[in-house]
Order: C-alpha cells, then sequence, then structure tokens
C-alpha cells in the first residue's frame, strides 16, 4: 500500500491540476459566453445518469478496508477521514458539474475535459487528467488482485520464472485484469 500511495499522490496533483484548469475556464465562460445555451432548472430523465455518475465516483470506496487496516488509530481517525473525504468529493463533484452546466447549458458534455476548446493548454490539461486516472487505477485495482489470491483455483496455477523474471503468474493476471478493463473502456461510451 506504501509503494501505492506514492502513485496515488502523483495522481491527485494531476487531476487537481486539471480540475482547477475547468473551474477557471467555466467561469470565463460563464461571463462571456461562446454558445447561445439553453438552462433547465430540473430534469428528473436525468436522475438514474447522475446517480450512475455519482455511485462511479466513489468507486474508490473497495480500497477502505486497506487503508483501515493500515492506520495507526484507525477506530479513531477512519470514521472522520472518510466522513470529510466522501464530503469534500461530494462537493467538488456538485461544484464542477453545476460550473459546467451554467457555462455550456444544453451543449455540456458528458465529460468534463471535453467542454474545453481545443488549445495547447487544454490538451495538456487532458494529458494531466489521463496520468492521474492512470496512477489511481493501481490503487482502485489493488482489491481485486487480493480477491484473486482467495479464488482456490487460482491458487491451484503453479507460479513460474523465465529467466530471471519471477512471479510470471501474477504478472500475466496483472495484464489481463489491465487488458479487460481496457477493452471494457474502449467498447462502453464516455467509460474511458
Amino acid at each position: 500500500m506504501q509503494s501505492i500511495s506514492y502513485i496515488s499522490i502523483i495522481a491527485m496533483i494531476s487531476i487537481i491540476y486539471a480540475l482547477l484548469h475547468v473551474i477557471v475556464t467555466d467561469i470565463f465562460e460563464i461571463f462571456e459566453p461562446s454558445k447561445d445555451r439553453t438552462l433547465v432548472i430540473s430534469n428528473i430523465s436525468g436522475f438514474p445518469y447522475f446517480y450512475g455518475i455519482a455511485s462511479f465516483m466513489f468507486e474508490g470506496n473497495a480500497v477502505q478496508l486497506d487503508i483501515y487496516s493500515q492506520m495507526e488509530y484507525s477506530s479513531k481517525l477512519f470514521t472522520n477521514s472518510l466522513g470529510q473525504a466522501l464530503l469534500f468529493s461530494t462537493g467538488l463533484i456538485v461544484m464542477l458539474g453545476s460550473l459546467s452546466y451554467a457555462a455550456y447549458g444544453q451543449y455540456t458534455e458528458s465529460v468534463i475535459l471535453m467542454n474545453l476548446k481545443p488549445s495547447t493548454m487544454t490538451y495538456v490539461v487532458q494529458i494531466f487528467y489521463s496520468i492521474g486516472i492512470l496512477c489511481s487505477y493501481c490503487l482502485m485495482v489493488t482489491p481485486t488482485f487480493k480477491i484473486l489470491k482467495a479464488i482456490p483455483i487460482y491458487n491451484k496455477i503453479p507460479d513460474f520464472s523465465i529467466g530471471r523474471i519471477h512471479h510470471l503468474k501474477t504478472l500475466i493476471t496483472r495484464a489481463l485484469v489491465v487488458i479487460f478493463c481496457c477493452s471494457l473502456a474502449y467498447k462502453v461510451p464516455n467509460l474511458g
């Protein structure tokens, strides 16, 4: 977990940079609109889509038990830390969604970075955001490997080495999970 936490720091910095750029761009677009947007106050038919996005945003909760078991004073700090993190995440999601909708109206894209006008800065932000997503993927997929190790059929597959490359069963399994996730992200619209 400790080595993954360093990757997680890179992910946070990259995503924070991208989100700050989106916020600034949205604010400029609100005050100087480039399109004649229409804002609808409420639309109940979008609620299931919102719920799906909100659930997806909190998918990291699969890592909570690992974090809890690694904390020194887990019983005192975990509940407070988790509550604050969820409150902050919810506030950030609502703020970004509201700002983007106020800025672009019916032209709002489902992937927030697609709202940005093509420019060098937009491409830099998209690269930073992609780096953040890729780095956070390492943390999100960790429970999957723990579950695999608990499956009796998986444990019956012998581990092997070729030359100096050891633990090939683990490397191949992880590569297959990554390929599966990438294929799914490519096939499902806007998931990638």
